[in-house]
């Protein structure tokens, strides 16, 4: 009877850890659902950052290339700025020898009348 007896408890404790083996297991499955919805909403959260992270990145390389054509732009109109002016200076005492020959052509003619 003793035998029937241990045999009986041995089933009973037997079970006892089927069941907990298996809320175990349960316990676990769910776990790792929950793990895995956590990581995807990570992983949405992290795509949304990086999507902005590039728009903002993108706007400020917009931003900066349109900073550099007005620069260029504005070095251009100095640079023809600075030719024209360059090209409307005369050569110093250029008309000082057309005054000069003017005055000797005055002088001659009033000389040669006397």
């Amino acid at each position: 009877m003793k035998k029937i007896v241990s045999v009986i408890v041995l089933a009973m404790f037997m079970l006892t850890f089927a069941a907990s083996a298996a809320e175990v297991k349960t316990e676990a499955k769910a776990a790792a659902e929950n793990a895995t919805k956590k990581v995807e909403v990570a992983g949405t959260a992290a795509e949304k950052k990086v999507e902005a992270a590039g728009t903002a990145a993108e706007k400020k390389v917009e931003a900066a290339g349109t900073a550099a054509e007005k620069k260029v732009a504005e070095t251009k109109e100095a640079a023809a700025t600075k030719t024209a002016e360059a090209a409307q200076k005369k050569t110093p005492g250029f008309e000082g020898i057309f005054a000069i020959a003017g005055l000797m052509a005055v002088a001659y003619l009033v000389l040669g009348r006397k």
